[in-house]
Formats: C-alpha cells, structure tokens, sequence
C-alpha cells in the first residue's frame, strides 16, 4: 500500500532479500512505476514505418502511431515527439489522433554516419493516463551484425548438423532479412530471419571449404564463418517431442569415454558415461520429463574433462500443473464482496497443495500482449535483461528453440566452472532483517540497511560420479 500523500510522478520498485544483498544487482528485481492520485482509462501506443523502404539518409519518411484506450482506437489524444540520434534531439513535435486512432509524423531522414541512425520517443496524454511508445529508425547505411551459431557450439567436418543464422541490427534489435550461404561463391542455401532475427539451416562442412553468408539489400554484407567447423571432436544432435527427448552424440577421431552432463543453470541435473566409437555415433535418451519445466543445457565432455558440445532447450512445454479460477457470480456492483475459488490441480487432475499469489486489478490496466507471469520471467532470468525481453516475445515453440541455440547462460558457461581461479571468500550478508527505508520526495529512495557482516567460508561442491577427477561430493565447512 502507497501512503496517501505520496506525490505523483515516477519513481522506482526494488525487490530483494537479506540474501540477495550479497551477490550482483542482477540479482534484485527492478521495475520503473508511475504513481497517479486518480486512475484513468489505460491508454497504449504502438508506431511503425508506413514504408521501411523510406529509410535511407535523404529521404522522405512517414512513421504512423495509433493510440487505444481502454482496447479501443481513441480519437482526439494529444501528444509530442521527439526524433533523436546518439541522445541529441534533431527534432521535436506535437500531434494528435485522428477519427482513427492515427497519427502521422513525416520528416526527412538526416545525413548520418553509417554507425549512427535515428530513434522516435511518443508520449500520449489524456487526463491523469499516459501512453509511451519508441521506434528505432535504421537507415540504409547501417551495418548489420551476424551471428553464426552451430548446434552445440561447433560442427564436425563431414557430419551434418543445424547452424542458426541470428541478424542484429546496431542496437542489438532482430532484425528480418534476406541471407544467402555459399562455398567457396557458389550458393549453398538461402533463407530468411523471423521476427526474432533468426534463421535455420542444415548444413555438411567439408575440410577446406570457406562458407560465408551474405547480407541482401542495398548495402550487401559478407561474413565469413568463424572457426566453428573442426577435424575431430564431438558434436550433438537433440531431438524433442512431448513425451521424450533422445541425443545423437558424434565421434570424429576421439579417443576414450565421454560423459553427457544435464543440468540447469545453477544444478547438475542428471549423467551418463557414454562410450561412442571414433567415426560412430550413439543415440541416448535423456531422461528431461523427470524434471520440472524449466532452461536446460545438455553438454559432452571427452576424457579430459572438457566440454565438446553444449545445447541449451525447454524440456517441456506445458507446466506441472493447472490452475483454475471460478467466481460465485458473473456480475458484482460497486462495493460488493465477490468470493473467488482457486483450484491447483497436477497433469492428471489430482489436487495439490501449492502457494499461491492473488491480486485483483481494474480489466484494462494489464496489457495482455505484454503481460509475464513470474514462472516466465524467471526461466530466462540468467540470459540477462535484453535476451530476456526477447524469449518473452517469441510466438512459438520452434521460435523458442531456434533462440535457445543461439545463447548461452552469460554467467553459467562450463568454461568459467571448470576453469574457475578463486577471487577470494563471498562475502555473505546474515540477519540484516530486510531492508528497512523509506520514499523521500523529490529525492532518490534512500535504504539504511542494518546489517552484521559476518564472513563465511563455506564450499560446496557438486560433482557426477565415477568420471575422471570429479568422483568425490563434498559439502561442508572448511
């Protein structure tokens, strides 16, 4: 609950623990809010190009807005512009919608370097309600950038596998495009991003050969591929349907076992010391329904305890469970009590004891096309904030995977746990009973935290069994 006198304006939600205080701000939840004395009826701003073949420097370029209130297109809603480059305002304006909802701005497009580009601001106001909306403009000159990410980190000459084509623009936007792949100038596939950015294709390196990708359009682009394709070594294969998930794990010209490792970003999940024959291959089932829903990464090591291969994926795609709300009435008048019946029950019907969260909130305050529930954010929480925002816009399962291979966890990747050097003790926080503060107005929150620091020097560690070194669990102090 916010005091009552709790100025308007905007101000900045943080969520945390005691234990949360000891490790990296990416750790707290942080969220931008704006605090309003009346509610009013939930305005929403979209914009797009009316012709993306408009941006190029010189140009004449249309971008049109549609504003909707409470779901509806809203006329007569007053608002301004800004046009910027490099946080310098080129230009700025009023506007206001039409009997349709629709708002115009035409410019000409600006002489900028090749590495600069523009971006739109739109803030609607009507009343006590407020839309904001911002549209980047990248122009002709603009490089692309290209990823080429092989399934598991790395192809084997001579064996087939998936490579993922990911397109970003200078912002770090997806970007839908044209690709052609070649060899050697002859073309070999060519395809076309989603609205991700990503594209897939089937590709069967030979030794010696130099592919490439192309960018089409009116600055052509040619990548040539990174060191990605490898004379010996494993490499993997997953296949995943709804009731079970099998690896295909390659051997080119390696000796010894390996071992397949399941894990999530934060536990090892499940092993297997496979034997695979130099020049083979070995279909494995993998055991993913045992788990709940959630990121997971399935990796080959060889014999020297290093990682060969790493795939990341969603072992399932439906949760554990189902959740349904029923009402006692289908209408309720103003100041009338309502009872609301919550039923959690698992996959087969059973009832199950769970907890819960329930808040109640104005019909068209959420905007359904935006809105997350906590599960979603906190499967794609270790990707960081920018990925995040786009596994929460993918559209599809195979949107989703395509994604999946074309990242890794920033602060999770084998290299930096196998290879870890100690930087010294964490340092953990005990008993500091919350954070305890207050909101200043006109000032910045302020939290005056009281807190024994106590130093632990704890070590935990999880290891699989019977490979190699790592055949000891040790957990305890030391």
């Amino acid at each position: 609950f916010m005091p009552r006198m709790l100025e308007e304006g905007k101000y900045t939600l943080y969520a945390y623990t005691d234990k949360m205080l000891s490790y990296g701000d990416t750790n707290v939840f942080v969220q931008p809010i704006r605090i309003r004395n009346k509610i009013g009826r939930k305005l929403e701003a979209e914009a797009l190009v009316s012709d993306t073949g408009q941006l190029v420097r010189g140009s004449k370029v249309q971008v049109m807005a549609r504003v909707r209130e409470s779901g509806k297109l809203a006329k007569n809603v007053d608002g301004e512009y800004e046009l910027t480059s490099g946080g310098e305002t080129i230009k700025y304006g009023r506007l206001s919608t039409n009997e349709l909802g629709e708002a115009f701005i035409n410019f000409t497009y600006p002489k900028l370097a090749d590495e600069q580009s523009l971006k739109v601001k739109l803030l609607f106001t009507r009343g006590n309600d407020y839309a904001e909306h911002s549209l980047n403009l990248p122009h002709e000159g603009n490089p692309l950038k290209v990823n080429i990410h092989p399934e598991g980190g790395q192809l084997l000459a001579g064996v087939g596998g998936k490579v993922v084509l990911e397109v970003l623009d200078i912002h770090g936007n997806p970007v839908e495009t044209e690709l052609l792949v070649k060899n050697t100038g002859q073309l070999v596939s060519k395809v076309k991003t989603d609205k991700q950015g990503i594209a897939i294709i089937y590709l069967k390196p030979e030794t010696g050969s130099s592919y490439t990708v192309e960018t089409t359009g009116k600055k052509k682009q040619i990548i040539p591929f990174p060191q990605i394709i490898k004379p010996a070594g494993y490499s993997l294969k997953l296949y995943k349907s709804k009731e079970q998930c099998t690896v295909t794990v390659y051997n080119k010209n390696q000796s010894g076992n390996a071992l397949l490792i399941l894990r999530s970003a934060k536990v090892v999940l499940w092993s297997k010391l496979i034997t695979v024959t130099p020049g083979d291959s070995l279909n494995v089932a993998v055991p993913v329904a045992d788990f709940p829903k959630n990121i997971l990464s399935l990796s080959v090591f060889d014999q020297d305890n290093k990682s060969q291969a790493e795939r990341l994926f969603l072992n399932r795609e439906e949760e554990d469970y189902k959740v349904t709300i029923q009402t006692d009435r289908q209408d309720y008048g103003l100041q009338k009590k309502l009872t609301v019946t919550l039923q959690v029950t698992d996959v087969q019907g059973n009832p199950v004891v769970a907890n819960v969260s329930v808040s109640a909130t104005e019909k068209y305050r959420i905007d359904s096309a935006a809105y997350r529930n906590i599960l979603e954010s906190w499967y794609y929480r270790p990707f960081g904030r920018i990925n995040e925002n786009r596994f929460l816009s993918v559209k599809s399962a195979t949107e989703l995977d395509g994604l999946l291979m074309a990242v890794n966890w920033p602060d999770n990747q084998w290299e930096s746990i196998s290879d870890y050097v100690s930087r010294g003790p964490a340092l953990q926080l005990e008993h500091t009973d919350g954070a305890i503060g207050q909101v200043v107005f006109k000032h910045h929150p302020l939290f005056n935290i009281n807190s024994d620091v106590k130093k632990h020097r704890k070590i935990y560690i999880q290891s699989v069994k019977n490979h190699g070194s790592l055949s000891k669990v040790i957990q305890g102090d030391v």
